[in-house]
């Protein structure tokens, strides 16, 4: 059972790995197209990392964030620790948000400190609520990602199936 679970976290692994590198791939063919432009500038290479649609042959889904974002959680699934996932998500959740934020409706004005954001506030009301809302109930959250993750259930199973064939293994013995 132990060896299955290092199986299925390494594939986890390598899968937010993926997810990370798509992200990384997205940045850096935005940033190098945006930078070949006369006009640019850091704002505006920002702006459209964050707009980007994420068109990579022919996989369309989210943007640099949303890719990053799903890496992270992936990573996080990977280590098995219950904390480490739930600020994992935390951090996908924020990550994906800002990005369909950055994505739907709205027109875009420079703001505080020239940050351009959307006029549409919706998605980063529910960013924000979903942030909230894992953060009041941290401790029932932390209780299921610990029953879900922990191995010392597995390793649990595994020393009672290992008592049970010593048990019987001594009552052959005594038997004979």
């Amino acid at each position: 059972m132990l060896k299955r679970w290092m199986w299925v976290s390494t594939c986890i692994w390598v899968l937010g790995m993926g997810w990370i590198a798509l992200g990384v791939y997205g940045a850096l063919n935005v940033s190098l197209a945006r930078s070949m432009l006369p006009s640019a500038s850091l704002g505006w290479v920002l702006l459209d990392m964050l707009w980007w649609p994420g068109y990579i042959r022919g996989f369309v889904f989210g943007g640099v964030l949303t890719y990053s974002g799903v890496g992270i959680l992936l990573l996080g699934l990977s280590t098995g620790r219950a904390r480490m996932v739930y600020w994992c998500l935390q951090i996908a959740i924020w990550c994906i948000g800002i990005n369909t934020w950055y994505q739907r409706l709205g027109s875009y004005q420079p703001r505080l400190f020239g940050i351009i954001v959307p006029d549409n506030p919706a998605w980063f009301v529910g960013t924000l609520i979903c942030s909230l809302v894992l953060l009041v109930g941290i401790v029932p959250v932390m209780r299921f990602l610990h029953w879900l993750l922990t191995i010392s259930s597995l390793n649990a199973r595994v020393n009672n199936v290992k008592a049970e064939d010593a048990r019987h293994s001594i009552k052959g013995e005594a038997g004979q």
